[in-house]
């Protein structure tokens, strides 16, 4: 088509084989130009053309890019249409390898309460195991993004309930960072604050679970950090020195001064700033310090690690320090 847009003379051709054209590279990605130069009535009939294989298009390899440039396009009764379609197999292709991303573009072109209630009625049944899943979580996370509210409380009613079994989790930690992110409910903040810090020793060490400690620092209030990143005290040292902690570690002196003063003073009148020193992450921690320090906690520093060079017994290491 010179005109770049579906005529009625091209519709009448295509007419009972338009999926079979979506379905291959060319024909997808030609039509999902032409959709902004067609005729509303020409969409309509399009639309219920294909409404009915709308599950199968969304999860195919090609016609699930024509599915979610199509849906823009759409009329409201046709949207909501479309939404009912594909509702009962909605929780399906959002964990889907393919179908997740056009449902996620899809969300993000919601408009009305109307489709917003056809989603969540879709996967609020399911949540469990969209939490859990590679694809799953990553479409609630699209709706807490794009959804009011009112839309996204059983979110994170089930987030509070499930804090840590989803934080220790590699997909769940998803969605946990996400509402550690988002939520700007006072009452639900403090209740993600009081688990933070309640199991924050045991969060800051694990493989995912380190991930919450670190969007609460970057993220969060100074006086908010303070008060989780407070209940590491007196572990300092031995956290410095375990893998995913430590990198957690020099996240959080590098907050605040007085997280950082906290840490050289603990570390400093500790007797294992040697091994510290020597340890595979506990060394990048110390330097770290060296680095953003000043005035007395700088020369504190630089004083007891100059003390512990001799305890280290390795000449390249003794070198380096």
């Amino acid at each position: 088509s010179k005109t770049e847009k579906i005529d009625y003379f091209i519709y009448n051709k295509l007419q009972g084989n338009f999926i079979n054209v979506i379905k291959t590279h060319k024909g997808s990605r030609i039509f999902q130009n032409y959709m902004k130069n067609t005729h509303s009535d020409i969409i309509h009939q399009i639309f219920i053309e294909i409404n009915p294989f709308l599950s199968e298009l969304i999860s195919d390899s090609y016609a699930n890019y024509f599915c979610k440039r199509f849906f823009s396009y759409l009329n409201q009764k046709d949207r909501v249409d479309f939404l009912k379609g594909i509702q009962n197999s909605l929780v399906a292709l959002s964990m889907d390898n393919i179908g997740t991303y056009p449902v996620q573009g899809i969300i993000e072109q919601i408009g009305s309460k109307t489709e917003r209630k056809i989603i969540i009625q879709a996967v609020q049944p399911s949540i469990s195991e969209l939490c859990f899943n590679t694809y799953g979580t990553h479409v609630l996370e699209k709706i807490l993004s794009c959804f009011e509210d009112e839309f996204t409380s059983f979110i994170y009613d089930y987030v509070l309930k499930n804090f840590l079994s989803l934080a220790y989790n590699i997909n769940g930690i998803c969605i946990v960072k996400k509402v550690l992110m988002l939520t700007h409910k006072k009452d639900i903040h403090e209740r993600l604050k009081v688990l933070s810090i309640e199991n924050a020793i045991g969060l800051i060490q694990h493989s995912y679970g380190n991930y919450v400690i670190q969007i609460i620092v970057e993220n969060w209030e100074e006086s908010e950090v303070i008060d989780v990143v407070s209940h590491f005290e007196g572990n300092f040292v031995y956290l410095s020195m375990q893998k995913y902690s430590s990198n957690v570690v020099e996240r959080c002196i590098e907050k605040t001064e007085k997280i950082l003063q906290k840490y050289i003073r603990e570390v400093c009148e500790s007797e294992r700033l040697a091994e510290i020193m020597k340890n595979n992450f506990g060394n990048y921690v110390i330097q770290k310090a060296l680095r953003i320090s000043k005035g007395n906690e700088n020369a504190l520093l630089v004083s007891s690690v100059y003390n512990n060079i001799y305890k280290l017994n390795d000449k390249k290491l003794i070198s380096k320090w």
